[in-house]
């Protein structure tokens, strides 16, 4: 039996940015979005902001997980204003479940606790 060389972590690499596009969700008669996963800081970031106010922790969790087209958190929020519920929703919903924050995730980020 072989024995695998273990390899430690390089400190330069732990800071290293890691989080790529990995994602595509795609809006009938609007067009294809891609998403990434938040960070570790940013998917706490949003989850405290979730708080005191869901629809501000929405558009910061849209703006941080969309890639193209890239948005700010107050172009988020004139998107919300002029699209359906559901347009939104499909976004935050895959960047929330590649992020590992979605009950169904199985990994990452965060998990839901509640039971």
């Amino acid at each position: 039996m072989t024995a695998r060389k273990l390899v430690t972590v390089n400190k330069d690499d732990l800071f290293r940015p890691r989080v790529q596009e990995v994602g595509i969700v795609q809006i009938d008669g609007v067009g294809a979005f891609k998403i990434r996963p938040l960070t570790r800081a940013q998917a706490l970031e949003v989850q405290e902001l979730r708080e005191v106010s869901l629809l501000d922790a929405e558009n910061l969790l849209i703006s941080y997980g969309l890639v193209d087209p890239a948005l700010t958190q107050e172009e988020v929020q004139r998107w919300a204003e002029n699209a359906p519920a559901g347009d939104l929703a499909a976004v935050s919903m895959g960047i929330g479940r590649i992020s590992g924050m979605m009950p169904d995730s199985g990994k990452g980020a965060t998990k839901s606790t509640a039971g």
